[in-house]
């Protein structure tokens, strides 16, 4: 799968599963709005929970399947704060 990255604003954060980041992201190149989740984020080695004001991310653009809805997302495979 081909891999993307950008810099985003980050709206909202929050762990899920407890080790996962779920993000709402705002992209500063187009402006638009995505959910994203970076799995495994607290497995990371020297990761901590922090709150992100923007970030850098490499990622892939994935469809998020749950109670009937369908939703674009991202699968944040790096993330970076900057």
């Amino acid at each position: 799968e081909p891999l993307f990255d950008n810099v985003f604003q980050v709206l909202e954060q929050r762990l899920v599963g407890q080790i996962h980041l779920k993000l709402l992201l705002r992209s500063e190149q187009s402006n638009k709005v995505v959910n994203a989740i970076k799995f495994r984020f607290l497995d990371s080695p020297g990761a901590s929970y922090q709150e992100f004001s923007r970030i850098h991310a490499v990622y892939r653009v994935d469809v998020n399947e749950y109670s009937g809805r369908i939703d674009p997302q991202l699968i944040i495979e790096h993330i970076n704060p900057v």
